[in-house]
């Protein structure tokens, strides 16, 4: 997948491997695995380049692999690191 998010991820491969609770919207948990309702999920961030958008506003366009197919795992695994998706 290509995505555009919010503000400048690093250039190096980064891993987010926070588990996800499962629901009509998925959201991270601080908690361990074990706890009721979150499943595992594990994203591949590799940042493609960087930009600024019309307002000067720093945007990362980044290709992500999932290794785990939760539903909105991108979205909720970039959110979480702070880079909400744009596009």
């Amino acid at each position: 997948y290509l995505c555009l998010c919010k503000g400048w991820l690093s250039n190096k491969v980064r891993f987010f491997e926070a588990p996800l609770r499962y629901g009509e919207y998925q959201t991270l948990s601080s908690q361990g695995e074990g706890a009721h309702g979150l499943r595992q999920a594990k994203t591949e961030v590799l940042t493609v380049g960087h930009f600024t958008d019309p307002a000067g506003a720093p945007v990362s366009l980044v290709q992500v692999r999932l290794h785990t197919g939760r539903r909105h795992q991108i979205r909720a695994h970039l959110r979480y690191e702070g880079h909400p998706l744009i596009g």
